[in-house]
């Protein structure tokens, strides 16, 4: 393949560019079109209100010399590095609201101090170098927690227990600023939501004269109620039965609320007596109840002495 060389005119084109336009060209065109990169930018994706986080811009610069580092919280420039100045390369311009440790910040930190939930928004770092005047940016979510002041509550508990009849209790959290997951356990055994199409199913295939010994101990109706900036609150309907007692003839009930990946996490637990009657009926002896097993013993006695 032949090579055809520019003409003489060409060449006289080119050198009437202004040189530093030629210099910049071809030290972009040999060095690349990214020389400075960055390779982290470390920071939480969520955190409690009221706490101090810190924000890392780790950059490689391949050679080049440090021109600027600046963070924004969304559109706004709120820091500045400038090592040219050397005697003050920190510059802030802290918009109403946002808070940072000073002397904490430097060339790839930032102190962020007793946030909350207006700071929470994308923040990015941009890296920018001197000789090609290249800059790169990247930018992550941070959202900030604010629980509320209180545990969750857990309403509708009885001084005591029934077994075998149905009780029905409610956990509720006050509004906070991210939506929480609320959980309810029993004996620290997580309640399950029931299966309905399942159990319809299981119930459908089991005998009518068949025990149905392989439903789960932990079968229950939940309700989730919702509504905008109102608490968050479920509920769980079931029949207590002996397996749910503990050995202190009790049963402890609790609910657990979390958020952002455990960022935020409260529990409140109660503990219920069972009434004392009923625990005298429920033992079982080859399947039959106690006190149907000690009619049964009495019987027999009665036949050996007639």
């Amino acid at each position: 393949m032949a090579i055809r060389f520019p003409n003489r005119q060409k060449m006289k084109d080119l050198r009437s560019i202004p040189l530093f336009v030629q210099v910049f060209f071809l030290s972009t065109v040999l060095r690349g079109s990214e020389t400075v990169k960055i390779s982290d930018l470390e920071m939480p994706s969520a955190a409690r209100a009221g706490t101090d986080i810190k924000l890392k811009c780790r950059y490689e610069l391949e050679g080049e010399t440090l021109r600027s580092v600046k963070w924004y919280k969304g559109q706004h420039e709120f820091y500045r590095y400038f090592p040219r100045e050397w005697k003050k390369p920190q510059k802030f311009f802290l918009p109403p609201g946002l808070t940072v440790d000073r002397d904490a910040c430097d060339d790839c930190t930032v102190s962020l101090t007793r946030i909350h939930a207006d700071m929470s928004g994308f923040y990015t770092c941009e890296v920018t170098t001197e000789e090609v005047f290249e800059s790169v940016s990247q930018r992550k979510f941070l959202q900030v927690i604010e629980p509320p002041a209180v545990s969750p509550k857990i309403s509708g508990v009885p001084q005591e227990i029934s077994l075998n009849k149905r009780i029905k209790l409610s956990c509720s959290l006050p509004w906070m600023n991210v939506k929480p997951t609320l959980e309810f356990f029993i004996n620290n055994w997580k309640v399950k939501e029931r299966d309905e199409p399942k159990l319809n199913q299981l119930l459908e295939s089991t005998l009518h004269n068949q025990r149905r010994t392989d439903l789960r101990t932990y079968t229950y109706i939940m309700s989730e109620l919702e509504s905008r900036r109102s608490p968050s609150t479920i509920s769980f309907s079931m029949k207590i039965r002996r397996e749910h007692v503990n050995k202190d003839n009790k049963v402890e009930f609790s609910c657990r609320a979390s958020a952002a990946n455990g960022t935020y996490e409260e529990e409140t637990r109660v503990l219920v007596g069972v009434r004392r009657r009923d625990l005298i009926y429920v033992g079982s002896v080859g399947g039959v109840h106690l006190h149907q097993a000690l009619q049964l013993l009495l019987l027999h006695l009665l036949i050996l002495l007639v």
